[in-house]
């Protein structure tokens, strides 16, 4: 895969490079994927591949803004997470893209782990299918008000 995007990027093949250029391009490429984020959209890319579900619900025992970043972080790094966000303000919505790894049951208990002080929980949960992973995530419960 990097190989390829050295390709596209760069104009050039890497497989007809000599060993220490072709090692040298992958690093390069390799390392600046992580660094600007474009790793999560590659993965994100892949993961659109299988089969997804968008999980919208709500926090609930919530006392401040860090509680719902430690949520978001812990979150993001569960297994099978493709993408998460969470609304800074209340009803405190939250969203995530998952594969099959993720389910209801795993994000509850993820969330009532996140922040042990506060003992947070995840309620009202819509789960639908997605196609793919949307540019965008904004929670189905948050507190903008539709006229």
């Amino acid at each position: 895969m990097v190989a390829e995007m050295v390709s596209n990027i760069f104009g050039y093949s890497a497989i007809n490079l000599k060993p220490v250029s072709k090692a040298l391009s992958i690093l390069a490429i390799s390392s600046l994927l992580s660094v600007s984020g474009w790793a999560d959209m590659a993965a994100a890319k892949e993961a659109s591949k299988e089969v997804l579900t968008r999980y919208d619900f709500r926090l609930e025992q919530i006392s401040c803004a860090k509680c719902l970043l430690n949520i978001r972080q812990a979150l993001r790094k569960t297994a099978g997470v493709v993408k998460c966000e969470v609304a800074l303000r209340k009803p405190y919505g939250a969203v995530i893209i998952a594969d099959a790894k993720a389910n209801e049951a795993k994000i509850k208990d993820v969330v009532a782990s996140a922040d042990p002080g506060t003992h947070p929980r995840a309620v009202d949960f819509i789960a639908e299918p997605v196609k793919e992973v949307p540019a965008v995530l904004l929670p189905k419960h948050n507190g903008l008000k539709k006229d």
